[in-house]
């Protein structure tokens, strides 16, 4: 067992579904919560037929004296609030994971935290929750990667002796997770994905998979995925985007039974991480005069 000691901020589905997987692996791990108001919180893990009750360990970021690795999984518009929350447990050894949907999320984590060893991930883990418990209700990957260029990184023998070390650890607990040194790439996909699924899911209240089986549904996604290959041209030219509608009908085939967790967080009253998505591909096409107006007027539904 690796000497990791791994610190968790965030308790929705996909922190949840990481602390736990860590803690009934037997890593030390611990929940950093909003306000902590227990010592030790219970997740019940369903998946299928196979289910657990995981006691987790709570601290308040006052209570921790220095982090070693950490999982940051929550949402784009709670980041900064997250990481300054943490900022002063943070060292020169700490290696900080970075879990958000959309861009825009780590040069804001670089420029508060420029000490630390700073990762990115993307998943295609699906996971939520309800009142039974967490529901891990599709197995997916994980792909880490370096933040900032790989000359930097590579440059730290402290970091190149940690990763293989740290991917296997994670590999451990939630299988698989995959290094990839052009983790850019991979973000820009899951980014294309999420722009072009969780409005409409958001749209017509629907699970991913009836985007495909609702005549309907699936005429609107052609429009959209037109759109967006239309930015994604623009802004990352470096990647093939022609089989960009591919790419999400099988996405929404292999996740059909997922709730997105635009629609989740909706449902929930909560907010979205939209405008770390959307926005974000609004702002290339206008500054690049390129006409999408299928996505704006998605968008302007669903941000009511």
């Amino acid at each position: 067992m690796s000497q990791f000691q791994f610190h968790i901020l965030g308790r929705g589905a996909i922190g949840s579904l990481w602390v736990s997987s860590l803690a009934r692996a037997g890593f030390n791990t611990t929940l950093i919560p909003r306000q902590l108001d227990c010592p030790n919180y219970a997740i019940n893990y369903i998946s299928g037929t196979e289910t657990f009750t995981q006691s987790i360990a709570q601290q308040s970021p006052e209570q921790i004296e220095a982090i070693d690795i950490l999982l940051v999984c929550v949402k784009s518009y709670q980041l900064e609030q997250a990481l300054n929350s943490v900022a002063s447990r943070i060292t020169d050894t700490s290696t900080v994971i970075l879990l958000q949907n959309g861009m825009g999320h780590q040069q804001l984590a670089e420029s508060l935290l420029p000490q630390c060893q700073l990762l990115v991930a993307t998943t295609t883990q699906g996971a939520y929750l309800s009142n039974d418990g967490l529901h891990h209700a599709g197995k997916g990957q994980t792909y880490l990667g370096p933040a900032d260029n790989k000359t930097t990184i590579e440059s730290s023998t402290f970091t190149m002796t940690r990763i293989p070390q740290l991917c296997q650890a994670l590999n451990e607990a939630l299988p698989d997770v995959i290094w990839q040194w052009d983790i850019q790439k991979r973000l820009w996909q899951k980014l294309a994905i999420n722009a072009v699924i969780n409005p409409l899911t958001a749209l017509y209240r629907c699970k991913n998979g009836e985007l495909l089986s609702n005549f309907e549904y699936r005429d609107h996604l052609q429009l959209i995925i037109n759109d967006i290959q239309k930015i994604l041209e623009k802004a990352c030219p470096e990647q093939d985007w022609t089989n960009l509608s591919e790419q999400v009908n099988q996405t929404a085939q292999k996740t059909a039974s997922n709730v997105s967790s635009t629609l989740q967080d909706i449902v929930k009253g909560q907010a979205t991480e939209l405008p770390a998505i959307c926005e974000y591909l609004i702002n290339i096409a206008q500054n690049n005069n390129i006409a999408i107006p299928q996505y704006k007027k998605l968008y302007a539904q669903v941000n009511k």
